[in-house]
């Protein structure tokens, strides 16, 4: 069973992937792995998020992370699963639940 987490690394760097389940303790591992890019198009404008390949030039998508690197892990907002699974072709998009509006 695999989930979709993200990765705040030590080297600075936001990552989003399949968490696979690992034998290994000292690492974990990664599927089809993406660094969350923030972006601005012009000062003062709003931050867009964008989704670039992590390690586009390996061979397989499967990569092992050693455990040392990773600060946190967390589980992504909708949006950034639903811009994930549009990167991957799923076709899978998640709608927000509504929620109480209360005084």
């Amino acid at each position: 069973m695999s989930e979709i987490k993200v990765f705040r690394l030590s080297t600075g760097e936001d990552i989003i992937g399949q968490k696979l389940e690992s034998g290994k303790s000292e690492h974990i591992t990664l599927k089809q792995t993406f660094v969350i890019v923030p972006m601005q198009s012009k000062p003062g404008g709003p931050i867009q998020l964008m989704l670039t390949p992590y390690l586009p030039y390996a061979k397989d998508d499967i990569i092992h992370i050693n455990i040392n690197m990773i600060i946190s892990e967390v589980d992504p907002k909708i949006d950034i699963r639903n811009s994930y699974n549009l990167h991957l072709g799923t076709g899978i998009v998640e709608i927000k639940k509504p929620r109480l509006i209360v005084d």
